[in-house]
This record gives structure tokens, C-alpha cells and sequence, in this order.
């Protein structure tokens, strides 16, 4: 397998200012390789914001009906999948390019149940197309699920704990899946 040898990375924007947001808390960001912008998840005042990958705002869109999003991933052909901590529930959402709003009653709702510490519940999500599911984790204590999707906004059956002894960490805040490995 690849290995990813971090110290050939180089920063290029470093802690560059969001504009008009620097007191919205930004939970979770995401790649979209379709329009090639990152969408950026705000848990404070819910909303959803489109950034150019030089960090600039493209649009803000607010998220009605959510209480703390903390976890976003970019699906396929425009889905986006948002975890909402308080609430304990997953919403795909379909973002286009005229949308200007995402209203939680829109779109389906996975409830994922209780945790532990209901306040370091599910804060991370992301897509694995490979494996064709989401990959979803609990903040404290750590613990990693997988739910199956054909990449719709339809999931298949329930989520499933991932059997891990190797989760070496305090604290679970983000994930990602990097093909290579």
C-alpha cells in the first residue's frame, strides 16, 4: 500500500480569515472534486458555506432546521451528508447551484441513536466510495460506524459499529478516507 509522507507537505494559505465569519465556529470542511470548491460546515449559527479553494466565501447558505451541525462529506452528483451532534441525526441534502437555503424537513433524516456522552456524540463523517458507505465517528469515546449507500440520498439497513482496538486518540472531531490506502 501508498503511504502518505506528510512532511513533503507545504502550507500554502495559512489561517486566513473567513469573512463575516469569524465568530461562526466552523465544525467540518469538505472537498467537492465536481465543482472543485470546498463546502464548510458553521455548528453556531447553522449554515453551510461554499469556498473557492483559495478560501474565499462563493456563498452562505443557512441550514433551517438544524441545531449543531458538526460533520459534512461530499457524496456524489451534488449530495452532501451533514451530522447534526444535538440532534443525533444524519440529513442528506442536495446542493445545486442556485440553492440558496437547505431546509432540514426537505430532505431524509437517519436518526443514529443515543451515545455514551450524548454532548461528544457523532461529530465526524465521511464518504467512501469504494466501499460505497459512510464512514461516521463518535467523539468520545471514540468509536468509528459505517452505514451502506448506493450513493443516494437512500441508506441501506442500519449503521454498523467498526470492530477498532487501534483507535489510540481522546477525542474524534473529523475523518476522511484517502483512496490510496
Amino acid at each position: 500500500k501508498e503511504s502518505v509522507w506528510l512532511p513533503d507537505y507545504q502550507v500554502v494559505i495559512d489561517a486566513k480569515p473567513l469573512p463575516g465569519m469569524e465568530k461562526d465556529e466552523a465544525s467540518d470542511l469538505a472537498y467537492n472534486p465536481q465543482t472543485k470548491t470546498l463546502f464548510a460546515v458553521m455548528g453556531k449559527n447553522p449554515f453551510l458555506a461554499e469556498l473557492t479553494l483559495q478560501g474565499d466565501v462563493l456563498r452562505k447558505m443557512p441550514l433551517v432546521g438544524w441545531s449543531n451541525p458538526e460533520g459534512l462529506t461530499v457524496m456524489e452528483n451534488g449530495l452532501l451528508a451533514i451530522v447534526d451532534e444535538r440532534q443525533h441525526t444524519l440529513s442528506i441534502v442536495k446542493v445545486e447551484a442556485g440553492t440558496r437555503e437547505l431546509n432540514i424537513g426537505d430532505f431524509p433524516i437517519y436518526d443514529l441513536g443515543p451515545s455514551k456522552d450524548q454532548n461528544k456524540a457523532f461529530e465526524a463523517i465521511t464518504w467512501d466510495p469504494r466501499n460505497r458507505q459512510l464512514v461516521l465517528g463518535e467523539e468520545r469515546p471514540p468509536a468509528l460506524f459505517t452505514w451502506k449507500s448506493d450513493g443516494s440520498q437512500t441508506l441501506i439497513g442500519d449503521k454498523q459499529k467498526l470492530a477498532s482496538d487501534e483507535l489510540d486518540i481522546r477525542n474524534l472531531s473529523a475523518l476522511a478516507v484517502d483512496p490510496r490506502t
